[in-house]
């Protein structure tokens, strides 16, 4: 009985996840809807525009929060601005690999657990984004992204 090696792949491991570019699409998504809610809270939108921004609000859990808390079209323009700021950052640090904008993306997706988790308690419970959100959380404790984005210590010279 002859034994066959066992195949052992050799090629490095892709410097990217496949992963970021999901949360990528996905905080793009909270942009948009973030944009959304600027439009809305300066003029009215009509027909597709209207549905779509009252959807993604309701799903984008920030730009929900955001809502609930100011009321006053000015101030909520004014956070929505700084949540789409935000989110551009975190968009190019993750593509970056960057170890904050991790960070800061593991923070924003313990906020709007928290916010999920009120919003099921008052009655209002948005199921499909707690399970985006617990997806996310558990996609950015995976052993293969935690080294992506670990702490890089610098290149001493040779």
């Amino acid at each position: 009985m002859v034994k066959q090696a066992a195949e052992v792949d050799l090629r490095p491991p892709p410097r990217r996840p496949f992963g970021v570019y999901v949360l990528v699409v996905l905080l793009l998504l909270g942009v948009f809807a973030a944009a959304l809610e600027i439009a809305r809270a300066r003029t009215e939108l009509l027909g597709f525009w209207a549905t779509a921004e009252e959807l993604l609000r309701d799903r984008s859990g920030l730009v929900s929060l955001a809502d609930r808390l100011f009321v006053d079209p000015d101030v909520l323009t004014v956070v929505n601005g700084l949540i789409i700021t935000v989110w551009v950052l975190v968009i190019i640090g993750m593509w970056l690999l960057q170890r904050w904008a991790w960070l800061v993306l593991m923070i924003a997706t313990g906020v709007t657990l928290t916010f999920a988790l009120y919003r099921y308690f008052e009655g209002q419970p948005d199921y499909f984004g707690m399970l985006v959100n617990v997806a996310v959380a558990f996609y950015l404790n995976d052993r293969n992204v935690q080294h992506a984005y670990a702490r890089r210590s610098p290149v001493e010279p040779a």
